[in-house]
């Protein structure tokens, strides 16, 4: 865009290039599913805004509650609330145990990455209170960003689709879910449509994605900026040699006679050296 410009006053040419340091980099959000949620997680590593992480996670605190389930059966309700506390116990010390966990990990997905909140459930035969049940002990939420839905066939149904969960870098690297014969799948898209496939992630959904690369921009790009802005400064204090025939600048006796003729600038080549010795020699 600067090219198209020519002649400009130092003023105008500072603006002007300065737009041309942010053309070149434009600002476009993935259409495509799982690299929305690439992008946006390495955006999230970090968080440029300072504010984001911390909202995010203070609602993910905020959301988490004391879970209880009630029943007609006094024993069973007593049972049943002492194993929402064991959910997960085999994987004691890799995961956080109990029903918190659980929940703060589905939070975490919804509002954090991909928003396609699925959850593998192992079922298995238990012990509780010297009486044998068949529930779930192992219960986890997977990566939603490495999830790949197919359809089943050409006359498919709303929760007949195919899960596949990528354990590799290759495409051939997946698994599908079910994994196990004891395992169930409960797959949740809060913020979608219930005919679509993908979610949109929640943070792209609500524009925060974008704000996010605009601070991102401005941030790579503040140091070429501020290296700018101290050119231009130089230039419209002592100002170049070709503007005083192009376009007829002039300076005042007393503007003049306070000029040093080891600092007129000739060329913006000559800018950073000069900074350089301004600075060195005062």
């Amino acid at each position: 865009m600067a090219e198209q410009f020519k002649n400009l006053n130092p003023l105008v040419g500072w603006i002007n290039d300065l737009i041309s340091l942010f053309s070149n980099e434009t600002i476009k959000v993935p259409r495509e599913f799982h690299d929305q949620v690439s992008k946006l997680q390495r955006l999230l590593e970090s968080d440029v805004s300072g504010l984001v992480n911390t909202l995010l996670d203070f609602a993910v605190d905020c959301a988490l509650v004391d879970y209880k389930i009630e029943t007609s059966n006094s024993n069973l309700t007593t049972l049943l609330n002492d194993w929402m506390k064991t959910i997960n116990s085999d994987l004691r010390g890799k995961v956080e145990v109990g029903i918190r966990g659980l929940a703060k990990q589905y939070f975490i997905e919804r509002w954090k990455n991909s928003s396609l909140c699925l959850m593998r459930v192992l079922f298995e035969e238990t012990t509780l209170n010297n009486s044998k049940f068949y529930l779930p002990q192992k219960m986890w939420f997977v990566d939603g960003g490495k999830v790949y839905i197919e359809e089943d066939g050409e006359t498919a149904q709303i929760g007949e689709e195919n899960y596949e969960l990528k354990v590799g870098k290759s495409k051939s690297d997946r698994i599908s879910l079910p994994k196990n014969s004891n395992e169930f799948i409960f797959v949740q898209k809060p913020y979608s449509k219930w005919g679509a496939y993908y979610p949109v992630p929640f943070l792209i959904q609500r524009g925060i994605y974008r704000n996010l690369e605009f601070l991102s921009l401005l941030s790579r790009k503040g140091e070429m900026v501020v290296g700018k802005a101290l050119e231009y400064l130089f230039v419209m204090k002592k100002g170049l040699e070709r503007l005083f025939v192009e376009k007829g600048i002039s300076y005042s006796k007393e503007e003049l006679e306070d000029f040093r003729p080891d600092e007129i600038v000739t060329s913006l080549e000559e800018v950073p050296a000069l900074i350089e010795a301004h600075y060195l020699n005062s």
